[in-house]
């Protein structure tokens, strides 16, 4: 059993660099891009309202943000 496990690993990159021996070569001759504008950073793109002046108090209290 300890030696199949190394076995087929080894086998397993075997089988995986022989394959990447065999890859097409292909050239690309053109590439096309359309500018479709700008995202605003997502800070910017949802309204964030205060903390409650509760949730204050209880980090206050305790010092951790999960006490409601």
């Amino acid at each position: 059993m300890k030696k199949i496990i190394p076995l087929s690993v080894f086998v397993f990159f075997v089988f995986t660099w022989l394959q990447a021996q065999n890859q097409i070569e292909l050239e690309v001759q053109s590439t096309q891009a359309e500018f479709l504008g700008k995202t605003p950073p997502v800070r910017d793109l949802v309204p964030l309202s205060g903390t409650s002046p509760e949730k204050k108090k209880a980090l206050k209290k305790t010092g951790s943000f999960l006490t409601l």
